[in-house]
Order: C-alpha cells, then structure tokens, then sequence
C-alpha cells in the first residue's frame, strides 16, 4: 500500500470486468458500495475508459484513473477481476515488468478454473479488503493468490523478445521446416 489519505494508507485497486457484459455494472456497483464504507481508502484504476465511464455512472466521490502500464504498475497493490480466466490472464499482461500483484477474482465467465471466488462470495471477500486494508485483518487467507508465470527468451537473428505466461509455453514449428534449438533452465 503505497499513499497516504488522511494518515491512512491508500490501497490502489485495478479494476478489470469481462468485456461487453452489462450485468457486471451491477457487481461493479456493489463491490464500490462494499469499497466506499471507508471514503478515501481506496484509489481505483482501469484498463479502458469504457469502464470508466461505467464507474462514472456510479454514485461514488471516488476518482477512477486510466491505467497506463509504465506509470502506473508499480502503485497497484492488487487486482480485482470479475470475468472468467480470460479476464486474469488479460489482468496479469498488463505487469511485464514486475510480479503480478494478488489477484481477487470473482468468477462470471464461462471459465473459472483461476478464479479464486462466486459471486454470492462477494460481500464477505470485499469486507475483508476493506479490513485488512484499515488494520482490523493482518492477511486476507484464501483470497490473496499471487499468480506465478514463466518466463520465455526467444532468441534469433541477432535479438531477443522476452515473454511473461501462465502455464504454459507452446513451441510451434515455423512455415518452412528448421532446425530448433532449445534451452530451458528452470529455477
């Protein structure tokens, strides 16, 4: 937790919703009534304006802020996603230079094999947000998941890429057969 309010601490929260849902305005609506029994506490942050003009429509004193990855990763102290793995995974690609913060989810998707909750656990996850963040909790048990990922260096003609992933990695042959060579190193 990075700022200070009223010499409390400000928890920035990224918020990320399944795209092109319209029930998720309605969970987003609450988890901000949940968030907002502490005024000032939390600074919300999202990945696209049309979540923000959404936000807008909430009845909230609260600002919600563009995020921009090279600015603004290293403030976020977690996510909270309401969607399916899609919704992590687009989460976790926004931190390419830094470990992904813990990650909230709450599962409304087709998928949910990475969220960590259901919606009918809302009200109790976001409670114990908001006292963990006050100082009545210590830790949030189930709730905070960091997420690992690995890391792939591809390498040729003279460069590199480097790529942050989940799970897995997959190596696929090129159009015109070539010979691959392989390195990994784990740990």
């Amino acid at each position: 937790m990075k700022g200070k309010v009223n010499s409390r601490p400000r928890v920035h929260l990224l918020l990320l919703t399944k795209q092109f849902d319209p029930e998720v305005l309605v969970v987003l609506d609450q988890i901000v009534r949940l968030l907002e029994g502490q005024p000032g506490l939390f600074e919300y942050y999202f990945s696209d304006t049309a979540n923000i003009e959404r936000f807008a429509t909430l009845r909230t004193s609260a600002n919600a802020i563009l995020f921009q990855t090279a600015e603004h990763e290293k403030l976020i102290d977690y996510i909270l996603t309401i969607g399916g793995d899609g919704t992590i995974l687009f989460a976790a690609g926004h931190f390419q230079n830094r470990a992904v913060p813990p990650i909230i989810s709450f599962a409304k998707g087709t998928v949910g094999f990475l969220c960590n909750f259901d919606l009918h656990e809302l009200e109790g996850v976001i409670t114990g947000v908001v006292e963990t963040a006050v100082g009545k909790r210590t830790f949030l048990p189930k709730m905070l998941e960091t997420k690992m990922r690995l890391m792939c260096t591809l390498s040729g003609h003279g460069k590199q890429s480097h790529y942050h992933c989940f799970n897995e990695i997959a190596v696929q042959k090129a159009e015109i057969s070539h010979q691959v060579r392989l390195e990994v190193y784990i740990g």
